[in-house]
């Protein structure tokens, strides 16, 4: 089966992330580190990996993955808008990944069990744990808001007889825990790792697709910690 061109764009995070395969099957990648804005370097990074895959038009891809999170508001809705303008003018399948799948999915090259989380104020954190496959990485506990101590109960409750690795996604402070502490990289390179996901283009389809808000994440806990706190929750 001969490879189709794929584009990738990660914007989740303080790094921007672009990864780009070819024809020939080889993946090419770039990474900036975007403290004040992803749009001040976006274009340029997908531009210049795109001449380095050798690639001479955007109608050329196959597809174009895009990291939706969870991450900043604004990091999120810049890769996002950047990429629905390529799918739109060149009416190329844009398909929406999971960021923390992706950072689970580079860690699998390397250990066995990966736990992925960025800073939630209030010295909590945004966290999903997943264990690797044959084939990919499985999500073996789901996004949520955690506690440090939550955190380290997954590390230790797995018993993983492989590797551990925890990713920092973007903290100031992480929590001690028993496995490897390494920060993200090449993030739009794990979304090419992932099993393809057959989607045809539409508008509906463009139109519809929406970054996963850390905000969502945190107004779903608020409401299942106010379940609790009346009585109400399980």
């Amino acid at each position: 089966m001969i490879p189709m061109p794929r584009l990738a764009i990660d914007t989740s995070s303080v790094i921007s992330s672009v990864a780009v395969t070819n024809a020939s099957g080889l993946t090419f990648s770039i990474e900036n580190l975007s403290r004040d804005s992803h749009s001040q370097s976006l274009a340029q990074m997908v531009k210049d990996v795109v001449e380095q895959a050798g690639i001479n038009s955007f109608s050329e891809f196959s597809e174009i993955l895009i990291g939706l999170g969870p991450g900043s508001f604004t990091g999120l809705r810049i890769g996002l808008s950047y990429a629905k303008g390529i799918s739109l003018v060149h009416r190329t399948p844009l398909t929406g990944i999971s960021s923390f799948a992706a950072m689970a999915m580079v860690a699998a090259q390397e250990g066995d069990l990966a736990g992925v989380l960025s800073d939630a104020r209030r010295e909590e954190f945004f966290f999903a744990g997943f264990r690797r496959n044959s084939l990919s990485v499985e999500e073996i506990h789901p996004l949520k808001i955690c506690s440090a101590e939550q955190i380290r109960s997954f590390f230790d409750s797995e018993n993983s007889t492989g590797r551990m690795i925890c990713i920092d996604a973007g903290n100031e402070k992480i929590p001690e825990v028993n496995a490897l502490i390494q920060p993200v990289h090449s993030v739009a390179s794990g979304m090419l790792m992932l099993p393809q996901l057959k989607s045809a283009w539409s508008i509906a389809a463009l139109a519809a697709l929406e970054p996963m808000y850390t905000r969502a994440v945190a107004a779903l806990t608020v409401v299942e910690r106010e379940a609790l706190r009346t009585g109400q929750g399980a």
